[in-house]
């Protein structure tokens, strides 16, 4: 049945253990992984692919050596010509945990590839949710998932050293996800969830998918405002 499948009451209690949620969770981190296994050589110092990947690492290394060596956060980035702001850098991340904490916890070469390979394994969850949220079965949210972590798009961009692109759609389905959550159940929580999970995206440096973002949820806002006024008309 459809309680059962989503997993609510007795039918997750009767069910068997590989129609169990956390086996969903597990193949998708499992297929995120060897997906990720070029890029997770931690012990060695390969650098990411692409003409663009230290571009937007410098920005790291730039929070990182001014927290060394004066323990302070960075205003200005002396490392490009003569000097730039830094925190007025459009292609700033360090305000996204995702990427910034492992640079952080294990240096840039290091902490930079896990902030990459964090970035896919957050996209497949919340396309994963996303699927969840339209009533996907198992198979369906499966596949939309790793479709969605697979796809030539982000694969493109990651090849092309254009990381950004991929820090920021992991925060897509997130989005479109807590939108949908909110516009049917009107839960505050979801408005936290949607606020915080563009927040992400903004931070996650570059403004292209932060603009495209904003189109969607006005048009999410346009559609399901006049679909709720025409149900009150309607009562």
């Amino acid at each position: 049945s459809e309680k059962a499948d989503r997993g609510d009451g007795a039918g997750v209690k009767r069910g068997r253990w590989y129609q169990r949620r956390w086996v969903e969770w597990a193949i998708i981190f499992l297929a995120v992984t060897i997906y990720c296994a070029g890029i997770l050589d931690l012990g060695a110092s390969t650098r990411l692919p692409g003409n663009e990947s230290e571009v937007f690492q410098m920005l790291d290394w730039t929070l990182v050596n001014s927290l060394r060596q004066y323990g302070k956060f960075p205003l200005w980035n002396p490392y490009i010509q003569t000097g730039v702001p830094y925190v007025a850098d459009p292609m700033l991340h360090v305000y996204n945990p995702v990427v910034t904490l492992p640079v952080l916890l294990f240096g840039v070469t290091v902490g930079f590839k896990l902030g990459v390979y964090f970035s896919f394994l957050i996209a497949a969850l919340g396309m994963w949710r996303l699927a969840d949220t339209l009533g996907m079965g198992r198979a369906g949210r499966l596949w939309t998932a790793l479709m969605f972590v697979f796809a030539g798009q982000p694969a493109a961009r990651f090849f092309q050293g254009q990381y950004l692109f991929v820090l920021g759609f992991a925060w897509i389905p997130w989005t479109v996800g807590s939108l949908f959550r909110l516009a049917q159940t009107g839960r505050r929580a979801y408005w936290a969830s949607s606020a915080l999970a563009l927040a992400l995206l903004f931070f996650s440096g570059n403004v292209y998918y932060a603009f495209y973002m904003l189109i969607l949820v006005v048009f999410f806002g346009l559609v399901y405002g006049v679909e709720e006024l025409l149900r009150q008309r309607a009562f």
